[in-house]
């Protein structure tokens, strides 16, 4: 009982050494049962912890004992535990495997509410693989299952994954209806956790939608709610959403504010995932509204801290911003350190974001004699633009290209459709705009090249964003080369 609660209050190191003393005191007195118990306990502490070496042998261990015990229900929960850590130590094909055989013994033996559960854990994993067809199959199965048990937080566990599925497939209207409905059901529970995740999903995908207004609002709801019910983890992670959100409509005090009250309470409850993230937002906030230096430095503290955690796709994030900073700068040589340390970290993840951000970066830095490199950069970026629905990373991508590519008035016509269609964050308006004035100059278009630097200085002043103020004045300097911001 004493290492549950220390678990369940997060001193996860006291947990697993009561859970040792105990599976001696157990040992010593011959109960197999009870060494198998505290092993799996053991053995989720150090999956929670994140030492998945340690927590595999603890999870082998007791399931080693179940099965000579013959108890099958607790074969199979240990199998489920094992499926967990194989598939965080990224062996999903063993994670699989162990997922398979729970769900086979729980139909033998009839146990619906537990294969639910595991069905739950391998939609997850074919989710992780983005394989979304089989993540769909899996949660619709174990949502058919609790329906019939008549688990309500279940069956509302079951609608968020499915709209998580949805939304990962940018089926954006799918994926709010199935939030939506889990989010009736929570609140009809009171579950505070269920209902927080769901809110924060529905305002991501009002804003995909171009709806941020909206998300605020969904976000303001939960704050409020989150702050009543003591709930601190989901209120860091709410704060992280707010973070990003307020920096995507230009609102950088805000912004700023909430990603630093989420790594201060993410310190506070020892998640330094959480803590490296809201770091990394809020260095980006300075990237648009801080002198470069101090963005430069927060934006390496969060590479570092990424590193530390080996998050290869949230420090290559971090490495591309470097690498953006840097070009601004006029710091071309460490721009291209780090943008090909960016591209080197996402080879792995040719779908994410961070492979999006990286190979923007490398394109920014391409001269137009590299005419092969940037046609393919370009049809990776508006690839990618396409599947993730970011419109943003559509408009600077175009705009690129239209300052590199000899045929470029084509592709700055499309970015500004892009940019007058609807909601693109204002960081990536900015960084648009930059492109369209250089496009402009390169071509010898004064007066057009004007005007859009223009444009971006007023979009830069409205939102106090002093780093572009400075950059987009330094393009109307008549004294200045436009190659200085290229």
């Amino acid at each position: 009982m004493r290492g549950r609660c220390a678990s369940a209050g997060a001193d996860l190191k006291n947990a697993e050494r009561l859970f040792g003393e105990a599976m001696e005191i157990r040992e010593r007195a011959g109960d197999r049962r009870g060494v198998a118990a505290n092993l799996h306990s053991r053995g989720s502490v150090r999956h929670r912890s994140g030492d998945y070496e340690a927590a595999l042998r603890d999870s082998e261990g007791a399931l080693g004992i179940v099965r000579e015990s013959g108890d099958r229900r607790g074969v199979a929960t240990c199998l489920r535990a094992v499926g967990a850590v194989h598939g965080m130590r990224g062996d999903t094909a063993r994670a699989a495997s162990a997922y398979g055989e729970a769900i086979e013994i729980l139909r033998q033996i009839r146990d619906e509410s537990g294969e639910s559960d595991v069905l739950n854990n391998l939609g997850g994993l074919h989710w992780m693989k983005s394989d979304f067809t089989a993540a769909q199959a899996c949660h619709e199965q174990a949502l058919t299952l609790r329906r019939r048990v008549g688990d309500p937080n279940r069956i509302a566990d079951s609608l968020y994954y499915l709209g998580a599925v949805h939304h990962s497939r940018r089926e954006l209207e799918n994926a709010h209806g199935f939030y939506d409905q889990a989010l009736a059901i929570y609140r009809e529970t009171g579950n505070i956790r269920g209902a927080g995740r769901s809110i924060r999903s529905l305002a991501a995908t009002l804003l995909d939608r171009g709806l941020p207004d909206l998300a605020a609002a969904l976000h303001d709801e939960m704050l409020d709610l989150q702050r009543r019910a003591g709930d601190r983890s989901g209120l860091c992670m709410t704060l992280h959403h707010v973070g990003t959100l307020e920096h995507a409509r230009g609102r950088f005090a805000e912004a700023s504010r909430a990603f630093a009250d989420s790594r201060d309470l993410a310190r506070d409850l020892g998640e330094p995932d959480l803590e490296a993230a809201a770091s990394f937002g809020f260095a980006c906030v300075a990237c648009d509204a801080d002198p470069v230096g101090k963005a430069r430095d927060l934006l390496e503290s969060a590479r570092i801290a990424f590193h530390g955690l080996e998050a290869e796709d949230d420090e290559a994030e971090a490495e591309a911003a470097l690498a953006e900073l840097e070009r601004l700068d006029g710091r071309i040589a460490e721009a291209l350190a780090h943008a090909e340390a960016a591209g080197a970290r996402t080879l792995k993840s040719p779908d994410s974001i961070g492979r999006g951000r990286a190979v923007l970066a490398r394109l920014s830095l391409r001269q137009p004699t590299e005419v092969e490199a940037i046609r393919a950069e370009g049809e990776e970026l508006l690839r990618l633009a396409a599947a993730q629905h970011d419109r943003g990373l559509e408009a600077r991508t175009l705009a690129l290209l239209a300052r590199l590519e000899v045929s470029g008035a084509t592709r700055l016509a499309s970015s500004s459709e892009v940019l007058a269609a609807g909601f693109v964050p204002v960081p990536d308006r900015l960084a648009a705009l930059l492109d369209h004035a250089l496009a402009h100059r390169r071509w010898g278009e004064a007066i057009e090249a004007d005007r859009a630097a223009a444009a971006g200085l007023a979009l830069a002043l409205e939102h106090g964003a002093l780093a572009w103020d400075t950059r987009f004045r330094k393009l109307v300097d008549p004294a200045s080369s436009p190659d200085s911001l290229s």
